[in-house]
């Protein structure tokens, strides 16, 4: 289940990639790091005047590319979003995270 922050940024990059003839994959729980580093800077704002470097529409539109592959999913935007170098090290840090031990485990 998303939260309502969520889903408005999932809503807006759906609504783009439809826009462009693109189809946004569905939500799965190994996107939620993807789509909260993009909700942590960016926000699908009624009018992108209010302020344009925030805006998620506007900035989609900026940056991603005018063609988009057939389907896409969430972490197909940190790319352009720029936001790509957190999300590789948030994959390495989990990596390195060491394993816990369930109370049950013998």
């Amino acid at each position: 289940m998303l939260r309502s922050m969520d889903r408005e940024i999932f809503d807006t990059l759906r609504i783009f990639c439809e826009e462009y003839g693109s189809r946004l994959r569905d939500y799965k729980s190994q996107s939620r790091v993807a789509l909260e580093l993009i909700g942590a800077r960016y926000r699908p704002l009624a009018d992108y005047r209010e302020n344009e470097y925030i805006d998620l529409r506007h900035n989609l539109e900026q940056r991603c590319p005018q063609q988009l592959p057939p389907e896409v999913s969430i972490e197909y935007f940190l790319k352009p979003l720029k936001l790509q170098t957190l999300y590789d090290q948030y994959l390495r840090e989990k990596q390195n995270r060491p394993k816990l031990q369930k109370a049950y485990a013998m």
